[in-house]
């Protein structure tokens, strides 16, 4: 068994719930995709009535697939590659090139100078703060989305998963980023988080966690 944290809409928030799953071992691409479907069912089978997606290339479903940051692309760029190439580290170094390079190769680079303490985030000559966590990856990830074909897709889903995400050690989940998108859409609220970052780090007042882990 294993267990991952899932986004579930209910009402004007987003709760966020520990699901116990099957897990299914191996390294192998395929092996991923069955885990994914694995934590999909057990979703479907505790509430029936739900419509879940997996956002990654694990995904079963296209739309979920499309939607990896490693996927979907803003202005022509891959958001995955514009979010490491936006890292700002100690001293100023920023490595602004990785815009231009495939996204697991831009991840990559960055991991290789992990070590070096963030300091910010740079993008279009404006600069982004480190707090609220996860508030930069989550605001490129819904502007690239609500510009993209799939913004008036996904309306039908209610529960949003990423079976590589682990919130014991990363912060950011494209899973996360597209409920949130999902919600203030429905909410008819969408334009007014997306008019600045300043608005749209309002929109975590709406995220709430649960602490059980409701599918046992």
């Amino acid at each position: 068994m294993a267990k991952r944290l899932c986004f579930f809409l209910i009402g004007d928030y987003i709760r966020e719930r520990y699901v116990d799953f099957t897990y299914v071992s191996g390294l192998a691409f395929s092996q991923k995709v069955k885990c994914a479907a694995s934590l999909q069912n057990e979703i479907k089978r505790k509430y029936p009535a739900s419509h879940p997606l997996e956002v990654s290339t694990k995904s079963t479903d296209e739309i979920g697939k499309s939607l990896s940051a490693f996927n979907l692309k803003s202005d022509g760029y891959y958001v995955e590659s514009i979010f490491q190439s936006s890292k700002v580290f100690e001293g100023g170094v920023q490595f602004e090139q990785l815009l231009n390079k495939d996204p697991r190769e831009a991840k990559k680079a960055i991991k290789e100078y992990g070590h070096h303490p963030l300091v910010a985030f740079r993008y279009k000559s404006k600069e982004y703060p480190l707090v609220p966590r996860s508030a930069f990856y989550d605001w490129i990830y819904i502007n690239a989305l609500s510009k993209s074909e799939y913004a008036d897709l996904l309306s039908k889903y209610d529960v949003f998963t990423d079976i590589e995400f682990n919130d014991q050690k990363s912060l950011n989940c494209q899973a996360r980023a597209v409920a949130i998108f999902v919600l203030i859409t429905k909410m008819g609220k969408r334009d007014f988080y997306l008019s600045s970052f300043e608005n749209f780090i309002r929109v975590y007042d709406l995220i709430r966690k649960d602490t059980l882990s409701l599918l046992r």
